[in-house]
């Protein structure tokens, strides 16, 4: 029977996390789902209705069923940390540290965050690299935002809202202990990935020797 994960890494996006997921898969006491950004706690349950450029794309790798979302977890062997990484976890998506504490209550919490500025513009680029965002200016996009919100594209369009980490941050410090979630800088992860994943072992109790 799959066992539900006990690690999650909640964002934020653009700061990291992809490259933080691939390390830890790396570690042998740590089994990541091989899906990054499965974001069943968000979105588990409901209809994928996005409605901007692109937005199916986020289908396929969602998983809204208990069912497929715990699959992913089904080669798991008796590694003691079971991790999935969802960025959208840290937005201003209500009821997603509940969800999570629901199930597994011991979970832990890793965050890293990247000045609000400079990952809404790399969102922006990103999407402008990828075809999707037509507006030519980052000014335009961030006017556009509150918009594009309203008529229901998916996160990755929140521009400036998913800068906002203390309001996202905070459903987690009202459910988690502070010593379950710890919360990194994406400066710090460009300057020493070594030491942060060390910190990061520790803080999930495996061990911290390890090099990715």
């Amino acid at each position: 029977m799959s066992r539900w994960p006990n690690f999650f890494l909640i964002g934020a996006g653009k700061s990291g996390t992809t490259s933080v997921y691939h390390y830890l898969k790396q570690h042998p006491q740590i089994f990541m789902s091989p899906v990054k950004e499965p974001k069943y706690f968000a979105l588990g349950g409901r209809e994928l209705n996005f409605t901007g450029p692109g937005d199916e794309r986020i289908v396929p790798e969602t998983k809204t069923a208990e069912t497929d979302y715990l699959e992913l977890f089904r080669d798991a062997g008796d590694e003691p940390v079971l991790g999935e990484a969802s960025t959208i976890y840290l937005g201003d998506i209500d009821g997603v540290a509940s969800r999570i504490s629901d199930r597994s209550p011991d979970a832990r919490i890793a965050a890293i965050l990247r000045h609000p500025a400079d990952r809404a513009y790399s969102a922006y680029m990103h999407l402008r690299r990828d075809g999707f965002e037509t507006l030519p200016s980052f000014e335009e996009a961030l006017t556009a935002e509150p918009e594009r919100i309203r008529q229901g594209y998916y996160y990755h369009w929140h521009l400036q809202s998913r800068g906002l980490y203390a309001r996202g941050l905070a459903q987690w410090f009202d459910v988690f202990p502070r010593d379950r979630i710890r919360v990194y800088l994406f400066d710090d992860l460009r300057a020493s990935p070594s030491d942060l994943l060390t910190d990061l072992f520790r803080f999930l109790e495996i061990d911290d020797s390890f090099q990715p």
